[in-house]
C-alpha cells in the first residue's frame, strides 16, 4: 500500500491549495492509499481530516517521524517567498535522508519573479528541489521558471491543481432567493485581502447597476480586509446587492457557482486559480484578470482597472453562458498518481 503525506493549508478556510489538498486526500483514499494530511496553515486549533503540529520544530519532528514510518511526503505551497522554498526544503532533505524521494506542487504565479530575483534565490530552489522525486508546477508559466533555474526537465511535471468535486445536494433557502431576486447574479471566492482586488468587483458592480439594476453579487471567502470592503460596500450603497457570505462549505460553493450567471476573479496576482477552472468546468462565464495565465475560455481584464473589468463583465453578460467542460477533469488526479509511483520507485 502507498502511504502519502499531503502538507499544505486544509480547510476551512476553502482556498486553492486546501480545496485541492481535500481533494487529492480523498482521492488517493478512494484508490486505496493511506494518506495523511498535515495542515500548515496558521493555528493550532484541530482541523477534522488533517493534524496540525506547534511551531517550526514541530513540522520537523512531523516529518521525521512520517519519514522514519516510510511515508512519501507531497508538500503544496506558494515557492513566492523564502518560507515556502525553506519548507520545500526542509521536506525534500528529511524525505532524502531516509531514503525517499519526496514531492512538492509550486502553485503560486508569483514563483518566477521570486526566482528572478537574485543568485541566492536561484541557489535555495536547486538545493531544494535536488533531493525531490518531482516537482509540480501548476502551469507553464513556473515551469518554464524552474527549467531557467536549472532543474532537470524530467524531474518537472505540469499539473493544474485541480479537480471538480461535488456540488451541494441540497442549498439553503437563501441561496434560492439570491437567484430569483438577482439578474444577472455574479459570484466571487477570494481571500479578503488586498491582493485579491475585492474593491475592484465591488466598485464594477456598483457601476454596472445603472445597466442591470437588478444586478446582484455574492462574495464567497474570508480575510483581513473584511471591513473595510463592508465599509466601501455601504459607500457604495450596496448593502442591498453585494453580499460577503464568509467562507462557505466547498461543495456549496460550487452549487452557487453554479446557479450564477458569471464568475469573476479580480485578484492582482495569481497562481492556476483552481475557482476559475471550477466556473468554466460548470459552464460558468468567467471573467479573470490577465496575470499571465488563464485557462481557455477565461475572459481576461486589466488588472487593477475597475474600468476594464466593468467592460469585460458587461461583455461575458452579453455572450451567455459556454459548454461546460468538466469532462476532462478527473484525469489530472490520475496522473499526479502516477508522478507518486514513480517517486516511490526511486527510493533509495
Amino acid at each position: 500500500m502507498m502511504k502519502v503525506l499531503l502538507i499544505g493549508d486544509y480547510p476551512p478556510p476553502y482556498g486553492g491549495i486546501s480545496v485541492h489538498v481535500q481533494q487529492l486526500a480523498d482521492f488517493l483514499r478512494r484508490q486505496g492509499s493511506e494518506c495523511v494530511v498535515l495542515d500548515i496553515e496558521r493555528g493550532t486549533d484541530p482541523k477534522p481530516g488533517a493534524i496540525r503540529f506547534n511551531g517550526y520544530l514541530g513540522f520537523l519532528w512531523t516529518l521525521i517521524l512520517f519519514s522514519g514510518r516510510g511515508y512519501v511526503s507531497h508538500i503544496h505551497t506558494n515557492g513566492h517567498n523564502f518560507k515556502s522554498w525553506l519548507a520545500i526544503a526542509v521536506t525534500a532533505w528529511v524525505g532524502f535522508f531516509f531514503g525517499l524521494r519526496n514531492i512538492a506542487t509550486v502553485h503560486s504565479g508569483l514563483m518566477p519573479e521570486y526566482a528572478a530575483g537574485g543568485r541566492r534565490r536561484k541557489l535555495l530552489i536547486r538545493a531544494a528541489v535536488w533531493p525531490l522525486g518531482g516537482v509540480i508546477a501548476v502551469n507553464q508559466k513556473i515551469e518554464r521558471a524552474l527549467l531557467e533555474i536549472g532543474v532537470p526537465p524530467s524531474r518537472i511535471s505540469v499539473l493544474p491543481a485541480f479537480a471538480l468535486g461535488p456540488r451541494a445536494e441540497v442549498v439553503p433557502g437563501w441561496a434560492g432567493d439570491y437567484r430569483k431576486r438577482f439578474s444577472p447574479l455574479i459570484a466571487s471566492a477570494v481571500y479578503l485581502e488586498k491582493e485579491y482586488g475585492t474593491d475592484l468587483l465591488v466598485s464594477a458592480c456598483a457601476a454596472l447597476r445603472e445597466k442591470y439594476p437588478r444586478l446582484g453579487c455574492i462574495i464567497m471567502g474570508s480575510g483581513s480586509e473584511e471591513e473595510a470592503i463592508r465599509s466601501q460596500i455601504r459607500g457604495e450603497k450596496g448593502e442591498d446587492f453585494l453580499f460577503l457570505l464568509g467562507n462557505v462549505p466547498h461543495d456549496l460553493c460550487l452549487s452557487l457557482m453554479e446557479r450564477s450567471d458569471l464568475f469573476v476573479r479580480p485578484t492582482l496576482f495569481d497562481g492556476d486559480a483552481i475557482s476559475v477552472r471550477e466556473a468554466l468546468a460548470l459552464g460558468v462565464p468567467t471573467v479573470a484578470s490577465d496575470v499571465g495565465f488563464r485557462p481557455h475560455g477565461t475572459r481576461r481584464f486589466t488588472p487593477g482597472d475597475v474600468a476594464d473589468l466593468a467592460l469585460q463583465i458587461d461583455r461575458a453578460l452579453q455572450e451567455g453562458r459556454p459548454p461546460a467542460a468538466a469532462e476532462e477533469i478527473p484525469e489530472n488526479l490520475v496522473l499526479l498518481r502516477g508522478v507518486y509511483e514513480r517517486a516511490v520507485k526511486e527510493r533509495r
